[in-house]
């Protein structure tokens, strides 16, 4: 179904709301931009955003319009659920600083660089659980996860898929992560990656699509001897080796 949301050209004025903690939007279009904006922000005990919506759907995308987003007032909100599905030529998200957002989830078939473009500038600065619902990730994403040292779960779903460069390109080599909880996109997974996931001493559970035919299996294993939880999703040529080792730590759809 859906609602558009008409506001009369006269002036508005809205009353502080503190009850509403939870706004769902869905396939809605807004014809008065400022209106809205000034409409939500009002809303001060705002926790919970969810938005979903389909390019259809004309003016739907709050953080797409061409008024300003950064005027909009998120200082309270602790989870945002963002499912916009992108096609061809759309005009991308654009998000102002969130400074509690713990929750994000964000997608669906963005085109690679827009990782790099949403979270580079650090505007989930307390993001603790991110989502990502399939999404192109390449060499423009580099280092767009960088700062986001107190990340403690990063999950791709869906068809996400990682070509050009290897998935710690995504990070900073340098830093010290709090990753707890890691399900990796489509991508197989290299010797600089292990390097990579060796050194997030605080990584429990971590979803794995293959490893790279060039993985010395012995580097694998003693690299994520720590790691609790291991799901590989394709088959490799040394699972039994594997399963050996990490016996009930390991997962495999092909066990």
């Amino acid at each position: 179904m859906k609602c558009i949301v008409t506001f009369h050209k006269n002036v508005i004025d809205f009353n502080v709301n503190r009850k509403i903690v939870k706004l769902y939007f869905g396939n809605s279009s807004i014809d008065d931009q400022n209106h809205f904006f000034k409409f939500i922000n009002h809303m001060v005990g705002l926790k919970i955003l969810d938005i979903h919506s389909s390019s259809c759907c004309k003016n739907s995308n709050i953080f797409a319009f061409k008024t300003d987003s950064s005027t909009l007032d998120f200082s309270n909100l602790k989870s945002l659920r963002y499912h916009v599905f992108y096609f061809n030529k759309d005009i991308k998200p654009v998000f102002p600083k969130f400074l509690q957002l713990l929750q994000f989830d964000f997608g669906v078939n963005y085109p690679k660089g827009t990782l790099n473009k949403i979270f580079y500038n650090n505007n989930f600065s307390c993001l603790e659980k991110l989502n990502i619902y399939g999404s192109y990730i390449g060499k423009k994403d580099e280092l767009a996860f960088e700062n986001y040292i107190n990340l403690l779960s990063l999950c791709f779903f869906g068809y996400s898929e990682c070509s050009e460069m290897n998935f710690c390109k995504l990070f900073n080599s340098n830093n010290i992560y709090s990753l707890k909880k890691l399900k990796l996109p489509d991508i197989e997974i290299t010797c600089l990656d292990l390097e990579f996931l060796s050194k997030l001493k605080c990584l429990k559970n971590i979803y794995i699509y293959s490893l790279a035919p060039q993985v010395n299996i012995f580097y694998f294993i003693t690299s994520l001897l720590f790691v609790q939880k291991i799901e590989i999703a394709k088959k490799s040529n040394y699972i039994n080796e594997i399963y050996e080792e990490f016996g009930k730590k390991l997962k495999s759809n092909m066990i």
